[in-house]
């Protein structure tokens, strides 16, 4: 990874880390703000779309964060 990844996948894994305390309680709202404010919840919309302007690579950092939270957010789309 590079240095930006690495930084974001830190910072998503302290904001689950912050959130997710019980095994099972559904989509916390405040993560789902938190998310948002930092601009994870459209992390590869480009930035003319209002999106962060990343890359499919920082998508996976990201994701696979998550994933390591079992953190039961919708960050990727179907």
């Amino acid at each position: 990874m590079n240095p930006e990844r690495d930084e974001l996948a830190a910072t998503a894994r302290s904001v689950f880390q912050d959130h997710l305390t019980h095994a099972g309680e559904g989509l916390p709202a405040d993560l789902w703000s938190t998310l948002t404010e930092l601009g994870l919840t459209q992390l590869t919309l480009p930035e003319a779309a209002g999106g962060s302007g990343g890359e499919l690579a920082d998508a996976a950092a990201l994701l696979l964060v998550a994933g390591e939270a079992a953190a039961p957010v919708p960050l990727a789309e179907t």
